[in-house]
């Protein structure tokens, strides 16, 4: 119920657009184990939508996620490492983390590990 009222004040469906509301009831609903409030806290963190902008804090929501099977979190993680954006820049980890979204037919995960293989990244 928090992720969807999330959503809607994410969107403005219904309620005026706010998201300052929507990250917090994300928030909640992530703290409550649903996996795609979790994911759309870390967005909310990454990109400080309606709260302080938080990479380093993004990255734990985004594994909380990936951990949980959230294609769209492991792709997420494995941009994240591939960029050294709120964690150290990790090759290797990138690399797990896209394999594991292409396991799940995440087109972009497998155009990414393309061109890490490509490079020699994981051969």
């Amino acid at each position: 119920m928090q992720y969807k009222l999330g959503l809607a004040y994410e969107l403005g469906r219904g309620v005026i657009r706010d998201d300052a509301k929507a990250s917090k009831l994300y928030e909640a609903a992530a703290r409550g184990g649903h996996v795609k409030a979790m994911f759309a806290y870390a967005i909310s963190l990454d990109e400080g939508r309606g709260l302080s902008r938080d990479p380093t804090k993004a990255v734990e929501w985004f594994q909380h996620a990936a951990l949980k099977g959230s294609a769209k979190a492991q792709f997420s993680l494995g941009i994240r490492f591939a960029e050294g954006r709120g964690v150290p820049r990790d090759p290797g980890r990138a690399l797990h983390w896209f394999e594991k979204a292409a396991e799940q037919q995440h087109a972009k995960a497998r155009c990414n590990l393309g061109i890490m293989f490509a490079s020699g990244i994981g051969v």
